[in-house]
C-alpha cells in the first residue's frame, strides 16, 4: 500500500497490487486526511466540508487488507489498511511484565 501514493489512478493502483479489488462500493463523505473517510451520516463529518461521492476498493489479504478511496475523476484520495487478524501479544511486552507484578 505504501506504494500507491495520493492522486494514484485506478488502472495503477490494479497494477500495483496485481489482483482486482475484492469488494467495490460506492460511498459519499468526507476526507479528513489522507487515512480517513467519514460517511456523511457521521455528525463529525460537517466539520470537514460539504460530502462528496468516492468509489473505495477493497483488497483482503490472508494477513492484511487494503482500502483505497478514489474521487469520480479515479485519483486516489485517502487509503488505509488492518490486520485481519491481530499479531500476536509478546508476554514480555511492558504492559504484561507490569500487569503481572501488580503495578496495573
Amino acid at each position: 500500500m505504501a506504494q500507491i501514493r495520493l492522486g494514484t489512478s485506478v488502472e495503477d493502483a490494479d497494477a500495483i497490487i496485481g489482483t482486482p479489488p475484492d469488494l467495490t462500493k460506492e460511498s459519499r463523505g468526507v476526507i479528513v486526511n489522507s487515512t480517513m473517510l467519514l460517511d456523511e451520516t457521521n455528525p463529525k463529518s460537517a466539520g470537514y466540508g460539504p460530502p462528496q461521492d468516492y468509489l473505495l476498493r477493497t483488497w483482503k489479504g490472508e494477513e492484511v487488507s487494503v482500502t483505497v478511496v478514489f474521487d469520480l475523476d479515479g485519483k486516489s484520495v485517502c487509503h488505509w489498511s488492518w490486520w485481519n487478524n491481530p499479531p500476536p501479544q509478546s508476554p514480555y511486552g511492558p504492559y504484561r511484565v507490569f500487569d503481572r507484578v501488580g503495578l496495573f
